[in-house]
């Protein structure tokens, strides 16, 4: 092969390579930290602009003769009676001199423009008059404010009236497109724009450099003035009168663009969005039961998982809290609330204390709940209800997941969503009985009891249950011949409801008797704090004899020390 072709093609695949490393470059900018669009912002009709995944919006392709435009949604607006703050960053592709035409962040009260864009490609960015019009026209965007982010000196016509002094990097200014003074007729009848209070790139920059730039917009409703900053250049201040600039303290507001012979990728992200507050929500579910510990679990950031019993009484309390670096207030907010495994008890819903009917419960465990407006005087609102943890399936299981999801909307507030996830258990209340080795049943056993046909089963399960709690006792294991076989034991079994505690008692070799143990099944109802025996047993040569103490719904304790036939203790 000939050398010389060898190094030559050698020398253009660097270059080539170089061309790509640098133009990927270009690309590869980290793009800030920014908030989803959906449902807030939308491109207009007839416009080259796109929403890409996550929230970028591709205002113009880097192409020629292209034009764009992304307007608020009706209901994101911003209201001017108010005070906000703003937080986007725009990207002007990396094309330096070689870039066409640049982007403007418009606030506009034109409802056809939102709808339908029909403004012409070039230097007008989609905000100005048509620069190359010789008669004044309508193609401006009326009752309009723009700071423009241009790129590219469009000659000694539209842009004839910025001063001379270099080679022109783009600028950042200001003006009013639908107003006549933001004209100027030149001698050659064509109309140049006043770019009021132009700021250009310093040390040899351009707008167009590959940069996301930070862009801050805050308005002050009481002065009436809007400040904004575009990078690090010095804030700019400029007086506006909603009602003469735009008829209306309700405006639309959205970001435009174009390119034209030259051309660029314009883009832009938002990270702050007028009308977009936000708010915490912390979240109290309490066990109501007296015989265990509360259960409390909090919402921050993060959630842990939290154990919820089956049969119990839980109290929730959800307090929405306005934050303190909110501007506006949060009006008509709305709570939705999605429960997973509880379900609601009917007369407990309450707002600020004050008790709200059941109808707002779609279901027992959807509530669509209005809680009024949060403002820097109200800070929070709290909604309170009770809900029942739920069954679940007890043969397959003996504890179950589950997520609560509460959801919060109102005219000026993203969506925000909480989720507390909890682990649901089958297990019963607790029972204590002193001096005696014990087995609490799971649901899961009592399930696999249920489900067996004949009281014979249950006995060799509830034996095998024995066994098992023998066996961590040092207690010598129960043998069948020691439980009497009674039909009624099966009844009992599938009678038995989730929220008693089953247990399995064992009585240990006492001084002077022969047994060598004993067993007792005791049932202890968790609402009432009775005890009910199924079906008992002994050796047949000794009563059953057992120590009790147990918990009453009230938190008072009782002692027992009898025997069978004692009628001082109540059985149930």
């Amino acid at each position: 092969m000939d050398r010389r072709k060898l190094a030559l093609g050698a020398t253009m695949l660097t270059i080539l390579l170089a061309f790509i490393c640098i133009n990927s470059g270009r690309t590869q900018a980290a793009i800030p930290a920014h908030i989803p669009i959906d449902g807030i912002f939308k491109p207009s009709i007839g416009v080259d602009s796109s929403v890409q995944a996550g929230g970028i919006v591709k205002v113009t392709p880097d192409s020629q003769n292209k034009k764009g435009a992304i307007w608020s949604e009706e209901q994101y607006k911003i209201d001017l009676t108010h005070n906000f703050t703003s937080l986007m960053y725009v990207n002007l592709g990396d094309k330096k001199a070689q870039s066409g035409d640049g982007m403007a962040f418009v606030m506009m009260n034109d409802p056809d423009k939102v709808k339908n864009w029909q403004q012409v490609t070039g230097g007008a960015l989609g905000v100005w008059r048509n620069p190359f019009s010789w008669v004044k026209d309508n193609s401006a965007i009326a009752k309009s404010f723009a700071i423009e982010f241009d790129t590219y000196h469009n000659g000694n016509d539209f842009d004839g009236l910025l001063p001379n002094d270099g080679p022109d990097r783009g600028r950042v200014a200001y003006n009013f497109p639908g107003q006549d003074s933001a004209y100027q007729r030149l001698p050659s009848r064509l109309y140049a724009l006043n770019h009021l209070q132009p700021q250009k790139p310093q040390n040899g920059d351009y707008l167009s450099n590959g940069t996301w730039h930070p862009f801050r917009v805050k308005w002050d409703s009481l002065k009436k003035q809007l400040t904004y900053q575009f990078d690090d250049y010095a804030p700019v201040t400029v007086a506006i009168d909603p009602a003469t600039v735009f008829g209306t303290n309700q405006v639309y507001w959205g970001v435009t663009g174009s390119t034209g012979d030259y051309s660029e990728l314009n883009q832009v992200v938002f990270s702050e969005i007028p009308g977009l507050n936000s708010i915490d929500s912390p979240v109290t579910m309490t066990d109501l039961e007296k015989t265990t510990p509360t259960v409390s679990l909090t919402n921050n950031q993060a959630m842990q998982t939290s154990q919820l019993y089956v049969g119990r009484t839980v109290h929730y309390s959800i307090t929405q809290t306005n934050l303190p670096t909110n501007t506006e207030d949060i009006d008509q907010l709305v709570a939705n609330i999605q429960l997973g495994l509880t379900t609601y008890k009917p007369g407990t819903l309450k707002v600020d204390g004050v008790s709200q009917p059941d109808s707002h419960w779609k279901t027992g465990k959807q509530l669509q709940q209005a809680v009024g407006s949060l403002t820097q005087h109200k800070m929070t609102a709290r909604i309170e209800f009770d809900a029942t943890v739920d069954q679940i399936d007890v043969s397959k299981a003996q504890t179950a997941s589950a997520t609560d999801q509460f959801t919060y909307n109102a005219k000026s507030l993203m969506d925000k969503q909480f989720k507390i996830p909890y682990t649901v258990t089958n297990d019963f209340t607790q029972i204590v009985i002193n001096n005696n080795p014990q087995h609490r049943i799971t649901a899961y056993e009592l399930g696999k009891m249920k489900a067996m046909q004949n009281a014979q089963d249950v006995v060799r399960e509830l034996v095998r249950i024995g066994n098992i709690a023998q066996r961590y006792s040092d207690k010598k294991p129960i043998s069948t011949d020691q439980i009497t076989t009674k039909t009624d034991a099966l009844a009992a079994i599938k009678n038995l409801t989730l929220g008693k505690s089953l247990i399995i008692s064992f009585i240990a070799n006492e001084p002077g008797m022969s047994a060598v143990s004993s067993v007792g099944i005791f049932i202890v109802d968790s609402d009432t704090g009775s005890l009910t025996r199924p079906f008992t047993s002994t050796d047949g040569k000794h009563q059953l004899l057992a120590n009790l103490e147990y918990l009453k719904p009230d938190g008072s304790g009782a002692d027992c020390d009898y025997e069978y036939s004692n009628s001082n203790c109540s059985w149930g």
